[in-house]
């Protein structure tokens, strides 16, 4: 309830064992380090306070998150997409994330990390941008075997002809928490919202929606059409911000444009061994825009491989076998039943080698 009721605030309360990182002003001309961390440890906090910047600028830094010492990052998006910052969109709280704080833009989502993290903003025009200050506040920790880690990723597509716009699209074992999705397109239309979001969890569909802007909690094109009267932004608002879902910017004229975000925190969806996200863009016009930031949590490695280093081998099977029978070690139960038995054994062999 406090959570919920101070949306903006770090969730995490006054953490007396989190270590800040306090970056002044400061011009990035190619790549700058707001954080080089040796694990392991949690990011609970990343802020950057950007008071002036265009939407060039926004558009033109990019949030890389590099997890223990991997030479390409596993988080690589324009600040405008990451947080949902620029381009007439309102600034908003969100739990989450966020653009209106004290510090400016916000990330709360928690980034476990092993063995290290590197925080980078990465200039990919030719003028140097500035930032008025940045902070990072993390806390250095033991973390389970079953851990995973932060991603997000950044995808477009034009609509001709399409389908579907693809938000995340990955193999491997974890659980996907939301989204920021923009599409625009040069007709007075909101026909694009009509688009079902359909959703597979190891090749198995899982969500099947009823509609674009039904999957974001703004139902009949976000009070555009059969108005309700009774909102609090009343009726053809151009944005409406709530703690797990929102919009940053709609507007049905000559162009029509609809920026919005969802985030699946108690209703995350897990999966094992991939997982499809995918909105039908098939209802907007030819030369659409559909832009997308899916954010998910990952393991980092096999859940087989016990003893992280990358590969399930013969010290795995002998960490396993240690732990036979047993009903207290997380770690080796790879299934999740509480108990280490036959049927961990048959995940340690699907997974063996690799």
């Amino acid at each position: 309830v406090s959570i919920f009721e101070n949306v903006g605030q770090n969730p995490n309360g006054n953490n007396p064992m989190a270590i800040e990182i306090n970056i002044p002003t400061t011009t990035i001309d190619s790549n700058f380090n707001l954080a080089n961390i040796n694990g392991p440890g949690v990011i609970g906090k990343i802020a950057i306070k950007m008071n002036d910047a265009n939407d060039t600028e926004l558009q033109g830094l990019n949030l890389q998150v590099f997890y223990d010492d991997k030479s390409s990052p596993d988080i690589n998006i324009p600040i405008a997409y990451f947080f949902g910052a620029g381009q007439q969109r309102a600034a908003y709280k969100s739990l989450p994330i966020g653009t209106d704080s004290n510090d400016g833009l916000y990330c709360y989502w928690p980034m476990p990390f092993k063995k290290s993290i590197l925080v980078r903003l990465h200039n990919t025009t030719v003028s140097p941008i500035d930032i008025n200050s940045a902070k990072i506040e993390y806390e250095l920790k033991s973390l389970d075997h079953h851990t995973c880690y932060l991603h997000a990723v950044e995808n477009t597509t034009v609509n001709s002809g399409d389908i579907y716009h693809t938000i995340l699209s990955t193999n491997g074992q974890g659980h996907y928490v939301g989204d920021l999705l923009y599409v625009g397109q040069d007709s007075n239309s909101f026909y694009m919202l009509e688009g079902d979001d359909v959703i597979y969890s190891d090749d198995e569909l899982v969500q099947y929606g009823t509609g674009l802007e039904d999957t974001y909690n703004g139902g009949a094109y976000y009070n555009w059409v059969a108005i309700q009267q009774d909102e609090p932004e009343g009726s053809r608002p151009h944005f409406a911000a709530r703690a797990l879902s929102g919009i940053l910017y709609v507007n049905k004229a000559e162009t029509s444009r609809a920026d919005q975000y969802r985030w699946r925190i108690a209703d995350c969806i897990p999966f094992t061994e991939s997982i499809e996200v995918n909105v039908e863009c098939r209802y907007s016009i030819n030369g659409a825009h559909w832009r997308s930031v899916g954010f998910w949590y990952e393991l980092p490695y096999l859940l087989a491989d016990l003893n992280e280093d990358g590969i399930v081998d013969l010290q795995d099977f002998s960490n396993f076998a240690s732990h036979w029978r047993d009903s207290d070690c997380g770690f080796a139960d790879l299934t999740g039943d509480s108990i280490v038995d036959e049927a961990d054994l048959v995940e340690l062999a699907d997974s063996w080698p690799h």
